[in-house]
C-alpha cells in the first residue's frame, strides 16, 4: 500500500513539474494604437531577462494615396541607442508587421500611428509600460 502511494506521489510530482511554467516566462501584452483615420496599429510586447521584444503591425485603412505607419519610442539605457522604430505600409488594406528586440534596461515605451504624405497626420502617443 505504501509502495503504491509513493509511486502515485512521484508520478503526480513529475506531471506537475512538466506543466509548471518557468519563473522567467514571458507574458505577452497586446496593444492597439489610439484611433486615427487612415491607419490602424496593433501588436504585442514582452519583457524578459533585460530585453524587450515588440511586435508592431500597421494596416492602411485609407483609400487615397496616403500611407500608414506605426512608431515605437523607447527610453532607458538600451541598444539600439535612442530606440525609435517604425513599420510602414502603402496601399489600402495592406498590412505590415515586424518584430524588434531591444536590449538593456528599457524604462518606458510608447507607440503611435500616423499617415503621410503632407500633411502628415500623427496620432497620439500611447504608453505601453
Amino acid at each position: 500500500m505504501l509502495k503504491r502511494f509513493c509511486v502515485g506521489l512521484a508520478v503526480a510530482g513529475a506531471a506537475l513539474a512538466l506543466t509548471a511554467a518557468p519563473a522567467n516566462a514571458a507574458v505577452k501584452h497586446s496593444f492597439t494604437t489610439y484611433p486615427l483615420t487612415g491607419a490602424a496599429g496593433s501588436g504585442w510586447w514582452t519583457k524578459t531577462n533585460g530585453k524587450v521584444t515588440v511586435r508592431l503591425c500597421v494596416k492602411d485603412t485609407t483609400k487615397g494615396k496616403r500611407g500608414a505607419a506605426v512608431d515605437l519610442q523607447t527610453t532607458g539605457k538600451i541598444e539600439p541607442v535612442d530606440a525609435y522604430l517604425a513599420v510602414s505600409v502603402h496601399g489600402y488594406g495592406k498590412v505590415s508587421c515586424h518584430t524588434f528586440t531591444i536590449h538593456g534596461s528599457a524604462k518606458h515605451s510608447s507607440v503611435r500611428a500616423w499617415t503621410w504624405p503632407e500633411p502628415v497626420k500623427p496620432g497620439k502617443w500611447k504608453k505601453l509600460y
